[in-house]
């Protein structure tokens, strides 16, 4: 009976250690994951669908131990002569499970960060590369069209329209980058918010100078279209003061008094233009 008893233990304790060697296979599988999640190599999208990949092993490492547990216990009610080896591998085992939990946690903590820092990137790059191609943009504009004009002031209002409503956005991205340096004091942080302040500033000044720039053409514009309805009038004067008639009779020549009269309104008129061009 003793000699039975003993061979029924032994067969009972290799099928245990099989168990617990499979189990270790998968603690071994969670330690791999685990570096992999920590690994700054990898994107925070692929270190998420390692995270995955870790809880589906801890659900398999989790039923293995449980079963463990109740086959460590049996034994161990059972009198087993290594009883003491079987519990300290329970033990070994739950502690490196527990230990590869907290691990994981941390490196979950890490994804967000991560993935919380990428997103600020992406924000931060998306919008300084909108105000650099509009800056760019707005340097390319001539003036050399006055036909053009129109269109560049609808443009400009646009962009100016584009700007306020983005002003929110532009806030919350450096906000986020303040909150995010407090955590980490990553110095990509800071370079990457100069660099939209410092897009955002240049677009403002560059617009507002072409805005003055356009304005001044557009002025411009306006006073040689001017010049040539004065240059049409100037010619008009001309014929009609060179004009011998000055009435057959009373009522013709009261026409042509009136119509002097008219031409005197109109050059007042075109002095007090000429002299606010002139200031």
């Amino acid at each position: 009976d003793d000699r039975a008893k003993l061979l029924n233990q032994c067969r009972a304790l290799q099928m245990f250690k099989r168990d617990v060697r499979l189990a270790e296979n998968t603690l071994n599988k969670q330690d791999d994951i685990i570096s992999e999640m920590k690994s700054p190599a990898h994107t925070p999208e692929v270190r998420i669908k390692k995270l995955h990949t870790f809880e589906k092993l801890t659900a398999l490492a989790e039923a293995k131990l449980d079963t463990l547990k109740v086959t460590a216990h049996t034994l161990i009610d059972d009198d087993h002569y290594a009883s003491n080896e079987i519990k300290d591998i329970m033990d070994s085992l739950q502690t490196r499970h527990a230990e590869n939990l907290a691990s994981a946690e941390e490196a979950e903590d890490a994804i967000r960060e991560a993935k919380r820092l990428q997103k600020f990137l992406d924000d931060c790059g998306e919008l300084t590369q909108w105000l650099k191609e509009n800056a760019d943009s707005l340097s390319e504009e001539s003036l050399r069209d006055p036909s053009t004009y129109p269109a560049l002031m609808k443009r400009h209002d646009a962009l100016k329209s584009e700007l306020t409503n983005n002003e929110p956005q532009f806030d919350q991205i450096k906000a986020e980058g303040a909150n995010i340096n407090d955590i980490t004091n990553n110095p990509m942080v800071e370079s990457n918010v100069e660099e939209l302040q410092k897009a955002f500033d240049d677009l403002n000044d560059l617009l507002e100078e072409k805005e003055k720039d356009l304005q001044k053409a557009e002025k411009a514009r306006i006073a040689e279209e001017k010049l040539q309805d004065l240059k049409v009038l100037v010619a008009d004067l001309d014929t009609a003061l060179s004009s011998p008639d000055t009435g057959s009779d009373p009522s013709s020549a009261k026409q042509i008094a009136k119509k002097y009269d008219m031409i005197a309104e109109e050059i007042d008129g075109w002095s007090c233009y000429v002299r606010t061009c002139q200031r």
